[in-house]
C-alpha cells in the first residue's frame, strides 16, 4: 500500500526508484529477489497500413498460446554485437514498449510478457544488458556481463 503511494507520488515504481539509488549492489540484490517482466519474442509481425482485422485475431491468439506454454522464447536483441533483454518494470512500461516499437516499425504484434527473477534468466540465456523501461520515461540499463567478470555470479 505504501509502496502504490509513493509511486502515486514519484511517478517511480520499486524498481525505477531501486535504480534511482546509483547503487549497482543493491540494484543486483533486488533483481535477484524480485520479479520484473520480459517480452515473449512476438509470432509474427503484421504490416500496419495492410492487415486485416482476421490477421490481428490469429496473431493475438498466437501470441495467447506461446505465453501459455511451459517453455517461452524471450525476445532478446542483438545490437552492437551485444545481447540485450528488454524488461520492464510494470506491465504499463511494458506496454509503453510495445505502443513505441510498433509505430517505429509500422508492424502490429502481440506483446505478451513472462514474469521473471534475474538469476532464472541467466541461468538459461546469455546476456549483456537488461534494458529496463525502454521507451519509458524511468528507462535504465543493466550491464550483465560487467558484474558476471567481476564475481558477482557468486550466489
Amino acid at each position: 500500500m505504501l509502496s502504490k503511494l509513493v509511486e502515486l507520488l514519484s511517478g517511480k515504481d520499486a524498481l525505477e526508484r531501486m535504480a534511482c539509488l546509483e547503487d549497482p549492489d543493491r540494484l543486483l540484490d533486488y533483481l535477484l529477489t524480485h520479479e520484473f517482466l520480459v517480452p515473449i519474442r512476438p509470432q509474427q509481425f503484421l504490416d500496419a497500413d495492410t492487415a486485416t482485422d482476421e490477421e490481428l485475431m490469429e496473431s493475438i491468439e498466437a501470441s495467447a498460446e506461446a505465453t501459455a506454454g511451459d517453455a517461452v522464447d524471450l525476445w532478446t536483441e542483438e545490437i552492437d554485437g551485444k545481447i540485450r533483454l528488454p524488461a520492464f518494470s510494470s506491465p504499463k512500461r511494458a506496454e509503453a514498449f510495445g505502443a513505441a516499437l510498433s509505430q517505429q516499425l509500422n508492424m502490429i504484434f502481440g506483446l505478451g510478457c513472462v514474469p521473471v527473477l534475474l538469476s532464472d534468466v541467466l541461468a538459461t540465456q546469455h546476456i549483456d544488458f537488461v534494458d529496463f523501461n525502454r521507451f519509458s520515461k524511468g528507462s535504465f540499463e543493466l550491464d550483465v556481463a560487467q558484474f558476471l567478470q567481476s564475481g558477482g555470479d557468486d550466489e
